[in-house]
């Protein structure tokens, strides 16, 4: 039997607040993300892995949503097929509070625009003490689940 037990501990130095050029999501059916979800989430940042291996985050001004993709007006350079991740999150000035869902998938170009084809996606919620302990549990699970399918 094999137990993994992992202890981040971040202690952040300063929340700076973005500019007015901070999108906001619009409610995502397909992807299980309603209005009133998706109305909570003040900030939204995309991020893909350069030439170089170094990871690019950007902050998202516009983005549109249809049944399987997300639109994103952000100005980096992306390949088809390049790996992604989208975050859509909120939180407090002293980060005591925060809740954040992750999108997993590949983008490709197109045109000006950047098509993120959401594969996965994961949420983060840290306002009571129940999310802190589903949080705990649902990361047990996933690990669980992953090291399965890695034994296979």
């Amino acid at each position: 039997m094999y137990t993994l037990r992992i202890v981040v501990e971040v202690d952040p130095s300063a929340a700076e607040p973005v500019g007015a050029d901070a999108g906001s999501m619009p409610a995502w059916p397909s992807q299980g993300v309603d209005a009133d979800e998706a109305a909570g989430y003040d900030r939204l940042a995309f991020t893909v892995v350069d030439d170089d291996g170094w990871p690019t985050t950007r902050t998202v001004p516009d983005l549109e949503v249809d049944e399987d993709a997300a639109r994103l007006d952000v100005p980096v350079a992306v390949e088809a097929g390049q790996p992604a991740c989208l975050l859509c999150h909120w939180h407090t000035p002293g980060l005591d509070r925060l809740r954040q869902r992750l999108f997993r998938g590949r983008c490709r170009p197109a045109g000006d625009r950047i098509v993120f084809e959401p594969a996965s996606s994961a949420t983060l919620r840290n306002e009571t003490l129940l999310d802190r302990l589903r949080f705990v549990v649902d990361g047990k699970r996933r690990t669980r689940a992953y090291f399965r399918t890695r034994s296979e």
